[in-house]
């Protein structure tokens, strides 16, 4: 019994002691843990995505109502927590530690996740979280690990996930920046692509490969290549199980898909919208893998330039891709109009317009988007109000193609016509016109937009003598292809044609509302047209209230239109009356105006010498002669290129420079844009010779800084030849290299 009540005695200092000893020394308590599912790999510039579910547990029971529960993204990572979201869905995984977790805020500029705690945990308490975001993956980061604290301020790190995180940011380069002429058959480049080379794989059987072509370059690609090559040190991690078509030893033709812009909605040629590309990968890249892409084709979009912008690369799936690309090619492409010359295309409104009456009352439009739609813009009136030309009543987006009007009251009788708004800021004449009543079950009525009435048909003139730079039969082709006539080619022409043939070929602005032109013999869809021409003083009327529509217009009565849309003065006329010109007789009163055409190449007669202007004018040949007037035809051109780099040289020279050569010939002007990397310029020029061979300087080329861009006129027959025949190159002198660094051949 002594020896009992001696051990209670001595037995709470003894457990004092050792407590004390196991609070100093901090080694026989297991930490705290926090563990995700699963290691992420982000890539640069990606959309927000979602956590991989992380799970805590309370080992040590230290996670208190006073100090919270913080994760924080280490600062080597370029990312932070979506901010927007201010709950958590919270799983039990031991007891109920969830039924204490309140909601989840940010600190330390959005780098760590405050979770509320709202009483104190209990030891061993373990939950799981999810639905909470990593956001902005502004930087390339090698794998790290989430740390723990639960200290109310992260001084000390509880813990690291035993999970990593990273940002992976593979890279596209083509080497050399391109420029692409209006009217040219764009020749495709070589693209690389490498990923990152030291942070985790992005590019894998997940996400594939994608090469987009940004909206902002005139240029798409081809979806008719079904097939592409590729090689590169690590072409076999692209899939050709479901794609190969034929495979060597060091590359293998693989199938890709086309798509729009946005990676995922169908694509066609037809509608010029395939901007990206797919690539399916077999296999997980490595570090530092890459592969390259050959065999696959541009086209152009008819008739418009666009300023320099680059490839770019996506990693990610479509839905996963962030405002900006997962990188960005240094090299641009560029798309210009060949030198002197303006090319002109009709801007096409919407097409196949409908309207329903839906079962809430409102209208509901459908229609087309014209090729290079930015936005179609709608206008209304309704009975007997006439429609307002004059603003908009609404402006959609490219790519919706309906709107429903809910203003409408039932028994309206409304109209809507609509115009398109290309990318660079052109519209379109008006649509047809749909007119329907607002009530249950009504059928719309569309009218067709204004057209040309069907002409008296005439014998068939003989065709003015064309221009040199171009055959008639060209110049024929042009002007149908701009659209200044659309039908009826071979028919004379009456006045309302006329002056609407004059329109579309000045660009005026039309507004196609207008019901009224002071005229009572004009037909309703011939008045906006009118109206503008007596606006601008290029018609008066055969009277005070008639145009004079009846019948054919004579080729004198359009010499005297064109002279004064072309603003020839009173004083031009009058001089121009004085000279002798053609051998028939030109009446006193349209004499100024023929003669005026005349001595400025628009309308020359014929290869007699006559005028013959009491004739009708064909529509076909009024519109080759509108082209000319106001400077829309363009010479047939030939496209040609050089690629520039040191083994082309005699003898090659060793250099990593390289560039390319773009030019254009039309007659007997060159036109040439040049672009190097890697050298300083001292001299540059055309030279005449084989590829094996050196020979004289032809024509200099002056750079500044790494561009040149320049015209050679006046070249001989002999120089056209030697250039068709692949005899001339470029070549470009440095201090280095004074007879050469770089030289190209020029190819068509």
């Amino acid at each position: 019994m002594k020896n009992k009540i001696r051990v209670v005695k001595w037995l709470p200092t003894l457990l004092v002691t050792l407590l004390g000893v196991v609070a100093l020394s901090g080694t026989t308590m297991a930490a705290d843990t926090v563990s995700s599912a699963a290691s992420q790999v982000f890539v640069i510039n990606q959309a927000d995505k979602a956590i991989s579910a992380i799970t805590i547990t309370n080992t040590d029971g230290d996670m208190t109502a006073a100090n919270d529960i913080r994760i924080r993204i280490p600062s080597g990572i370029g990312m932070i927590w979506d901010t927007s979201i201010t709950t958590v869905t919270c799983d039990n995984v031991v007891a109920t530690p969830c039924t204490n977790i309140g909601t989840v805020s940010y600190e330390n500029s959005s780098q760590t996740l405050v979770i509320d705690v709202t009483f104190d945990l209990t030891v061993a308490d373990s939950f799981t979280i999810s639905a909470l975001n990593y956001s902005t993956f502004a930087s390339a980061s090698d794998a790290d690990n989430l740390d723990l604290c639960v200290d109310g301020s992260c001084t000390a790190v509880e813990a690291v996930d035993d999970k990593t995180i990273s940002i992976d940011a593979p890279t596209i380069t083509t080497g050399v920046s391109k420029v692409y002429y209006v009217g040219s058959s764009p020749t495709a480049q070589t693209i690389t692509i490498q990923e990152h080379a030291t942070a985790e794989p992005s590019i894998s059987t997940a996400n594939d490969i994608v090469v987009k072509i940004p909206s902002s370059i005139n240029l798409t690609f081809d979806p008719s290549d079904t097939s592409v090559t590729v090689a590169g040190t690590d072409w076999a991690k692209i899939e050709v199980a479901e794609g190969g078509i034929a495979c060597a030893a060091t590359d293998c033709a693989v199938t890709v898909t086309f798509k729009q812009v946005d990676g995922i909605t169908a694509c066609t040629a037809v509608a010029y919208d395939c901007r990206t590309m797919r690539l399916p990968v077999d296999s997980i890249f490595s570090a530092s893998d890459d592969i390259t892409v050959t065999g696959y084709t541009y086209n152009l979009i008819a008739g418009n330039a666009s300023s320099a912008d680059s490839l770019e690369l996506e990693v990610a799936v479509a839905t996963d891709w962030g405002s900006s690309a997962a990188d960005v090619d240094s090299s641009t492409i560029t798309i210009l109009r060949p030198s002197g010359h303006t090319v002109s295309t009709a801007v096409v409104a919407p097409t196949n317009v409908a309207a329903v009456v839906t079962s809430e009352g409102g209208v509901k439009l459908t229609w087309a988007d014209a090729v290079n739609t930015n936005s179609v813009k709608i206008y209304k009136g309704i009975a007997p109000a006439p429609m307002n030309g004059s603003a908009a009543f609404a402006i959609v987006e490219t790519g919706v193609g309906e709107y429903t009007d809910t203003s409408v009251q039932i028994g309206d009788v409304v109209s809507y016509v609509m115009k398109t708004v290309t990318t660079s800021g052109e519209t379109s004449p008006s649509s047809e016109t749909v007119t329907i009543t607002v009530a249950a079950g009504a059928t719309s009525v569309v009218t067709p937009p204004p057209a040309e009435e069907p002409p008296v048909e005439v014998p068939p003139t003989t065709e003015p003598t064309p221009p040199v730079d171009l055959t008639y039969d060209q110049e024929k082709a042009q002007v149908v292809d701009l659209g200044i006539v659309t039908t009826d080619f071979d028919k004379a022409t009456n006045k309302c044609e006329a002056i609407v043939m004059l329109a579309r070929a000045a660009g005026w602005e039309i507004d196609s509302t207008v019901t009224e032109d002071g005229f009572v013999d004009t037909p309703l869809w011939c008045k906006p047209y009118a109206a503008k021409a007596k606006e601008l003083g290029v018609v008066n009327g055969r009277t005070a209230t008639e145009l004079g529509v009846d019948g054919e217009v004579n080729r004198y009565e359009i010499g005297v239109m064109l002279a004064r849309v072309l603003g020839a003065t009173e004083a031009d006329m009058t001089a121009a009356a004085e000279l002798t010109i053609y051998d028939d007789e030109i009446v006193d009163w349209a004499k100024g105006a023929v003669h005026w055409l005349h001595a400025e190449g628009v309308m020359t007669g014929y290869p007699d010498n006559t005028y013959k202007g009491a004739n009708g004018i064909l529509k076909i040949e009024l519109a080759v002669a509108l082209g000319r007037a106001f400077d829309l035809l363009v010479a047939p051109s030939v496209s040609f290129h050089a690629n520039l780099v040191g083994a082309n040289g005699v003898p090659a020279v060793t250099t990593d420079a390289a560039g390319s050569c773009y030019v254009s010939l039309a007659g007997s002007t060159l036109t040439y844009t040049c672009i190097v990397e890697g050298l300083d310029v001292t001299a540059a020029h055309f030279h005449l010779g084989a590829a094996d061979e050196n020979g004289a300087v032809l024509h200099a080329i002056e750079f500044t800084g790494n561009e040149a861009s320049g015209t050679w006129t006046d070249l001989t027959e002999a120089q056209i030849t030697a250039l068709n025949a692949e005899g001339i190159y470029v070549n470009v002198h440095t201090a280095a290299n004074p007879d050469g660094e770089i030289r190209g051949q020029v190819i068509m």
